[in-house]
């Protein structure tokens, strides 16, 4: 009998240590997921970068649809908080807006003068990435992100709403005259060589690719 009140004993033994095992790492392992939260509070309109966060574990269902992983948030540039983030909180895509005054390494603010411009969009507006074409051959000088859209009077065009409507129809707030790109000193080089090639009132400003 003695052996079996060791047999028991070791059993005994056995399963608080794998119970132990289980609750410290096992479970961890085996249930939770790797999720990215803020270290700290963000406040609105902060900047945001991959320093920002922390990665924890907790259980999928705990997630949000669509929570970012740190590996996307590290990819993410030139956007800013939408708004306050508490410290702790996972994030998805909506809780981001892109920061218009960021400019990549690399790049700087250059203006697209009217006296360049054959035609546009009359939908473009700042932050919108556009396709810049030659005209009349059609030949694709590079697609740019928007910094600013403006009339002549040097005021940036905005969408507001139609009169007498308070959620109406959006119209521009006057006709664009000229747009500011973000681009390389290289790329707006290109841009003016072609310019002086192909003659004034030229370029072709474009939101999506013309066939």
């Amino acid at each position: 009998m003695k052996w079996k009140s060791i047999a028991g004993a070791v059993l005994i033994v056995l399963s608080v240590a794998a119970m132990y095992i289980w609750e410290t790492k096992g479970r961890e392992k085996v249930l939770f997921v790797p999720a990215a939260v803020a270290a700290a509070k963000i406040e609105a309109g902060e900047p945001i970068s991959a320093d920002k966060f922390i990665v924890i574990k907790t259980l999928p269902e705990s997630m949000p649809d669509g929570a970012l992983s740190m590996e996307e948030i590290s990819a993410m540039q030139g956007v800013k908080a939408a708004h306050a983030i508490g410290k702790g909180e996972m994030v998805i895509k909506s809780d981001f807006v892109e920061d218009r005054d960021y400019v990549p390494e690399g790049m700087s603010v250059f203006v697209i003068p009217p006296s360049w411009i054959y035609s546009r969009s009359s939908s473009l507006r700042a932050g919108d990435k556009i396709c810049i074409y030659t005209m009349p051959d059609k030949v694709l000088l590079g697609s740019y992100r928007a910094a600013y859209v403006r009339d002549s009077a040097e005021q940036e065009v905005v969408d507001v709403a139609g009169e007498g409507h308070l959620y109406g129809p959006a119209s521009p707030s006057s006709v664009i005259t000229s747009v500011e790109i973000m681009c390389s000193t290289e790329d707006y080089f290109n841009i003016f060589d072609a310019v002086a090639a192909a003659g004034p009132s030229c370029l072709l400003l474009s939101e999506e690719a013309v066939l």
